[in-house]
């Protein structure tokens, strides 16, 4: 015990500073050993350590003769080393709430400061170390009081533009509306670059997992940052965002990845050890920044390796750009070696138990990802070898995957529809994976309304699932990606005109005359026989970087609805039957094969009919076998 005659003996000869300083000592010595804690013996002897820290500070805090300053000092060291090393929260509010009572005797600026840090750390810090929504709650109405007072109480230096920060990030975290506009000019700091960078980073990042969009003047306020005004890790966050913002939009990312390697060959000194950055928030105050998956330079490369992968798994089944195949074991592999280096002691740097827990919990989730997407690819290559049991993921991507599964089974299009639903009407899905599950709703609905089957049922059914189609489309940023707006004009064409259904759905001829029109700017920009050089530059956008079954749909579309030479016809049937036979999408080909010997029979082309028909011959044996 701190109060113990022989522990107050022990110390009785040591000035306060020497007591500060060991307690800085025990605590350093603890990080040192924290790379190598692997048995319960280590972590005791670590948790000593820390203890022994605590005790040292605590016990100074009751020394009669320690000056208000002191006091300070060490409250807030305690109160960061309760924070980083324990779950004691009761405890670190009432040093907090000690303190500031203390503080409201004096009315000098610096204790002000001192008070609104203990503001910061009660009303941020704890809440999102809690992390439940009831304290978010209880926090965000602290922080709404505080951002109320007058600039005597809450000066206009830093601070008010910092709690505007906090009140926001609390938003997010209790799903307010308003979330979705942050006013950046309300927390800019004048010449301070790296705050005003990273408000701006932490905005974009949430735009872009809740898939909204990103303004265009944030986009070019972020083009003209530079690494000597932000530093080399906010940069590196900034050049990350940016490639999942040219990703999202299908965009080529060629360009981006030079300009990453450039970045490397003058910052990767700089980003080798990752102690996070330190941003001065006033002239006394600084916060600190922990992005271990960002700031440090194995992690972010393998980062960049893993976007990469995700970016070309539509096209897995091209034997030329099956990237995902390639990368995805790569990546899981450098995680493998990055998750044993926290307990090797080579990361070079001295941190927490805490701290290393969570990147450990960090390269499990990004293992689980690979995993996912590896389960997604042997989904899209292997349909009929597929297993959902024994998956080593959480529930809300095996939903996903089993989805797809039963939607791939024949017998099973009224269980897969329900568990798209199931996706379609859980909050906490991403707005892509909604709209994924909502198009393949769609996809099942027409096709049995193609059969005649249920009918009127269906068809109720799919009014409300194209409501909602259309309504997620228009909110999100998913209309800037060429492939979804794609995909919903051929389901769109496949779905309302004949001879692509049995059945077409109803639709005035104003909205057929539109999806036409978009079509043909995919089938112009997008053609693979007889293409000429895109002049018209409002083209550009229709054109597609990759998805291989998409180009090939939308050339068959276009050959069906917009050609009428024979001669062009006919080589474009051929060109997509020989695409679709290097490629494991026996379905399409047959389609293709038919529409081929369709168009050699009007050409009286005897050898392509021939060999057209043994193809489909051998193609129809395989789809049988298949269904059996």
């Amino acid at each position: 015990m701190i109060d113990s005659p022989s522990f107050s003996k022990t110390l009785s000869g040591l000035s306060h500073f020497d007591i500060y300083q060991l307690s800085e000592e025990y605590l350093n010595h603890a990080h040192k050993l924290s790379h190598h804690v692997s048995s319960k013996e280590s972590l005791s002897e670590y948790c000593m350590l820390i203890s022994m820290s605590i005790k040292l500070l605590q016990y100074l805090k009751i020394q009669p003769n320690l000056t208000l300053d002191q006091e300070v000092a060490v409250t807030f060291q305690l109160v960061n080393v309760l924070i980083d090393e324990t779950m004691n929260f009761d405890l670190i509010e009432s040093e907090l709430q000690a303190l500031k009572i203390k503080l409201i005797n004096y009315s000098n600026m610096e204790t002000l400061a001192n008070r609104l840090r203990c503001d910061f750390i009660l009303n941020y810090q704890i809440p999102f170390a809690k992390g439940n929504k009831f304290n978010f709650k209880v926090a965000l109405r602290n922080c709404k009081e505080i951002n109320q007072m007058d600039n005597t109480h809450l000066p206009s230096n830093g601070w008010r533009q910092l709690f505007k920060y906090v009140e926001w990030a609390l938003n997010v975290e209790v799903h307010q509306k308003k979330v979705h506009y942050l006013d950046l000019t309300q927390i800019r700091i004048d010449g301070n670059h790296s705050w005003n960078a990273f408000t701006t980073l932490c905005f974009v990042n949430y735009l872009l997992i809740q898939r909204l969009e990103v303004p265009s003047d944030m986009e070019y306020i972020m083009k003209t940052w530079e690494v000597g005004n932000i530093g080399s890790k906010l940069y590196v966050w900034k050049l990350i965002l940016e490639l999942v913002i040219m990703i999202y939009k299908d965009e080529n990312i060629t360009s981006k990845l030079n300009e990453f390697n450039s970045f490397f060959k003058e910052n990767k000194k700089s980003l080798i050890l990752n102690n996070g950055v330190f941003l001065s928030v006033t002239s006394t105050f600084s916060i600190r920044i922990q992005l271990p998956s960002i700031f440090n330079y194995k992690d972010i490369k393998n980062i960049l390796l893993l976007l990469q992968s995700v970016s070309y798994l539509s096209n897995c089944y091209d034997t030329n750009a099956n990237y995902s195949t390639v990368f995805l074991p790569k990546v899981l592999k450098t995680t493998e070696k990055l998750m044993k280096s926290l307990f090797s002691g080579d990361t070079g740097v001295h941190e927490s138990v805490r701290e290393l827990d969570c990147k450990y919990e960090w390269y499990q989730t990004l293992t689980k990802t690979c995993h996912f997407y590896q389960t997604w690819e042997k989904l899209i290559l292997q349909p009929s070898s597929f297993l959902t049991k024994n998956l080593s993921l959480d529930e809300e991507e095996k939903s996903v995957l089993k989805s797809i599964a039963l939607q791939l089974t024949k017998g099973q299009e009224r269980e897969a529809i329900k568990k798209y639903n199931e996706i379609i009407n859980q909050r906490s899905m991403p707005n892509e994976i909604r709209m994924f599950a909502l198009l393949n709703t769609y996809t099942i609905l027409t096709a049995l309304i193609s059969r005649n089957e249920s009918r009127q049922e269906n068809l109720e059914m799919l009014g409300g699932i194209t409501d909602q189609m259309e309504k997620l489309f228009s909110k999100t940023d998913l209309r800037f990606n060429p492939v979804w707006h794609c995909t919903i004009t051929v389901l769109w064409i496949l779905s309302h005109f004949e001879p692509f259904t049995k059945n077409p759905l109803p639709s005035t001829e104003e909205q057929k005359s539109a999806y036409l029109d978009i079509l043909k700017k995919y089938y112009l920009a997008n053609k693979l026989v007889n293409a000429d050089p895109i002049k018209d530059s409002n083209l550009l956008s229709f054109k597609l970087k990759k998805s291989l079954l998409l180009q090939i749909l939308i050339n068959y579309l276009g050959g069906r609805l917009f050609e009428t030479d024979l001669e062009t016809i006919c080589l474009l049937s051929s060109t997509l039957f020989r695409i679709s036979k290097k490629q494991p999408m026996d379905s399409v080909q047959y389609i293709l094969g038919l529409w081929h010997m369709m168009n050699s029979t009007v050409s009286m082309n005897a050898k392509e009919i021939a060999v057209t028909k043994a193809r489909l011959e051998s193609l129809t044996t395989a789809l049988e076998s298949r269904s059996l």
